[in-house]
């Protein structure tokens, strides 16, 4: 079964604000509130903090920590949402990891070398893969513990297969000719 995220999000948005709230502005306070302080003194560095790679450890994290939840709480039938989540949580910690490891040998060993952009657009791509994929897994969590919307999805995805079988039964019937072959 795969649960699509726009369902998650028209069925679970206060949870899944609260969500974004103190995952991402409590969590990132460290961030945002030493560019506030800094302004105040007509600093602006919020750039810095995409080439540092203080980002990349936070998606790290975020994504890393929410792998648990695949070890002890998927117990349904949601294969496809789960590898979806998965996959993507995965490549977020990797992406994550691998591009702050990178900033850090490169600053030790070879400093003045960054290439800018492509730090830049990898720290937003892995903060983006990891909000995105946390709060599709959040959703998830949130619909495993309402019983009644999992059955009026599960309802909901067997009247759509039934709808498929139907007209794809009504399509072939109408069909005159298949693969150029006359019936």
């Amino acid at each position: 079964m795969k649960i699509p995220f726009k369902r998650i999000w028209s069925e679970k948005r206060y949870d899944l604000k609260h969500w974004l709230f103190y995952n991402l502005v409590i969590s990132l306070s460290p961030i945002w509130l030493s560019c506030l302080f800094l302004a105040f003194g007509k600093v602006f560095r919020f750039y810095d903090h995409l080439l540092d790679g203080r980002l990349l450890i936070f998606t790290a994290t975020l994504s890393g920590a929410s792998m648990n939840f695949f070890v002890t709480d998927t117990k349904l039938n949601l294969r496809h949402t789960e590898r979806f989540i998965f996959n993507g949580l995965l490549a977020a910690i990797f992406l994550g990891a691998g591009g702050y490891t990178a900033i850090v040998t490169l600053n030790q060993f070879a400093p003045g070398v960054l290439l800018t952009p492509l730090v830049v657009a990898t720290t937003i791509v892995a903060l983006a893969l990891a909000v995105y994929f946390n709060l599709y897994l959040a959703g998830v969590r949130s619909v495993y513990t309402d019983q009644e919307l999992m059955q009026a999805l599960i309802e909901e995805e067997k009247d759509s297969i039934a709808k498929e079988k139907t007209l794809l039964a009504e399509t072939a019937r109408a069909a005159n000719e298949i693969d150029g072959a006359r019936l």
